[in-house]
């Protein structure tokens, strides 16, 4: 499905509007699944069926009038008492359900002991703000012996792939059909991978793609923060420690050669915004180059002012503050670069939770703004998104 418009999200926030975009990408049809209908499913060993009863009226069950393993056609919740399981023929319980589980979700072992019941809703009211429910229940004759949160498989829901298949997000990617063996294998809809005892409902293996990531993102980000500091330590240290006498002649302040370079790099923007302007004919690719132009502009304007304001403090001080300037042109650019990214996610076909690192990971300063000043519109940047998207 084509990416949601843009412009109407915008007016429910700047930024995080984008990011609820970028959340119903991709989203399956509109609908709504109708009443939880009664239904039978056979366990693998073709000895025993799993009968579950639904709790709204007759007249809307669609399911009660179901065809056994055994090719007789009954009406359920005139033939079973009560939810569980049965051996093929018998109406006599093996063990009970006071609980439903939805078809296709109720995964049970080949003679039916155990049972792992799926949450496909276990987003609960995460849309609209609440809080994520449960997602896995373990049961050993219909008692259930655990339990799951979503909260506690999903590190960071935000990933999670919003649907407009009864409306909710997709907390889950995959699960077998049936129990083959001791252990239940899922895999969650933000690269997660679980290995479940079904006997006790534990865990037993675990691998969370995106909670590895982020450990290893800190760990590069802390040591290119200190071999950085380092190098600049020992670049200032040799500067400090070498006299200006000591300076090949040549190596000292040339006011020719920085004219020379000045006029060199004008040249350089000149043609960079004539090429802009012949070729990059789209006015919203236009925009953006023309904003990075600018703010290259402003850097240079700024440090050639810093260096003739040198002497009393004042002057020093109203130096600094043409920091702002380039500051806010860099700033912009920034911003306006969030029209290339959706562009460039959307056209490589990212999968949904690479896209929503994407943009919340290098927005996140955005995503603060959107939501401690909340914007209704700004007709200029719905219109550039717009056009990007």
């Amino acid at each position: 499905m084509p990416l949601l418009p843009i412009t109407a999200a915008i007016r429910t926030g700047l930024i995080t509007s984008v990011a609820l975009v970028v959340c119903s990408a991709n989203i399956a049809h509109a609908g709504l699944s109708g009443p939880p209908p009664s239904y039978c499913q056979p366990t693998s060993d073709g000895k025993h069926m799993l009968v579950m009863l639904s709790t709204v009226p007759v007249g809307d069950d669609s399911g009660n009038a179901c065809t056994l393993p055994d090719g007789q056609k009954v009406k359920l919740r005139d033939e079973f008492p009560t939810g569980g399981l049965y051996q093929v023929g018998s109406t006599r319980p093996v063990w009970t359900a006071d609980w439903y589980g939805e078809r296709r979700h109720v995964v049970l072992s080949a003679d039916g002991r155990y049972a792992v019941r799926i949450n496909r809703f276990g987003d609960c009211a995460y849309a609209s703000g609440g809080t994520l429910s449960w997602g896995l229940k373990f049961y050993e004759r219909g008692v259930e012996i655990k339990s799951h949160d979503v909260a506690d498989l999903i590190d960071y829901p935000s990933l999670m792939e919003f649907t407009s298949s009864d409306w909710h997000f997709l907390w889950y990617h995959d699960f077998p059909e049936v129990l083959a063996g001791r252990y239940f294998d899922l895999s969650t809809s933000t690269r997660d991978t679980y290995r479940f005892d079904v006997t006790t409902g534990e865990i037993v293996e675990e691998q969370r793609f995106w909670r590895n990531v982020a450990r290893a993102s800190i760990v590069a980000v802390v040591a290119m923060a200190i071999l950085g500091g380092a190098w600049s330590a020992v670049r200032i240290h040799k500067r400090s420690a070498t006299p200006t006498a000591a300076l090949p002649a040549d190596s000292l302040h040339d006011p020719t050669n920085d004219a020379r370079k000045r006029s060199y790099g004008l040249r350089s923007l000149f043609v960079v915004m004539t090429t802009v302007a012949i070729f990059c004919w789209i006015p919203h690719v236009a925009t953006f180059a023309l904003t990075i132009v600018l703010a290259v502009l402003a850097t240079r304007w700024s440090r050639r002012r810093m260096r003739t304001m040198t002497g009393s403090s004042w002057q020093k001080s109203a130096a600094r503050m043409l920091l702002i300037i380039p500051g806010l042109g860099w700033f912009l650019c920034y911003t306006l670069s969030l029209g290339p990214t959706l562009f460039l996610v959307n056209y490589f076909r990212l999968p949904h939770d690479v896209r929503q690192v994407l943009l919340q990971v290098p927005y996140a300063p955005l995503l603060w703004l959107s939501r401690t000043f909340p914007v209704e519109s700004i007709p200029p940047l719905d219109w550039y998104l717009e056009a990007w998207s």
